[in-house]
């Protein structure tokens, strides 16, 4: 495969102004998107891709969105793609139960990696907090059925105004 070809020296003039599109960092300080420069600064020839030139309208100029690839092309209905959400709105508040404690599950290191030879947690994963509620048919659920309880009520308009009138005290 032939390898790409980039521009790897400053394309601006010394007496070009140029401004940032993206804030960075440096060794001597921060540059702020927007912040305009001349063509010749010691931050803009080791930088110039961060870089454009000041007369470019605000709609066409370049950003982080801007220059990020496009999506992978997936065909439709293709079975390796899954959608997870954590909402529940979609869930019947009958099929809702209240987690009473809680679960962190590690989804461990890559495999071979250094990571899974030393035998600890990786940190990666997800949990289920105190309070929180799930789907009754969760796996999770299913694997600790005593640590979860079905929610007493669901709070009403009425419950809101009348705690309200009450006043916090």
């Amino acid at each position: 495969m032939p390898a790409l070809k980039t521009k790897s020296t400053n394309p601006y003039k010394p007496t070009d102004r140029v401004r940032a599109s993206q804030s960075f960092g440096t060794a001597t300080g921060t540059v702020r998107e927007g912040d305009v420069f001349r063509g010749d600064d010691p931050i803009v020839v080791e930088h110039w891709p961060w870089f454009q030139p000041v007369d470019v309208p605000t709609h066409e100029r370049k950003t982080i969105w801007t220059e990020a690839p496009g999506p992978p092309d997936h065909p439709a209905g293709d079975p390796s793609i899954t959608i997870h959400t954590n909402s529940l709105a979609h869930v019947s508040p009958h099929r809702l139960v209240r987690a009473t404690r809680s679960f962190w599950f590690d989804r461990g290191w890559a495999p071979g990696s250094p990571g899974e030879k030393s035998g600890k947690i990786s940190g990666f994963g997800w949990g289920i907090n105190v309070g929180q509620l799930v789907e009754v048919s969760s796996p999770v659920v299913a694997a600790h059925p005593e640590s979860f309880e079905f929610p007493a009520r669901t709070c009403t308009r009425e419950d809101v105004e009348r705690l309200a009138r009450e006043g916090v005290n």
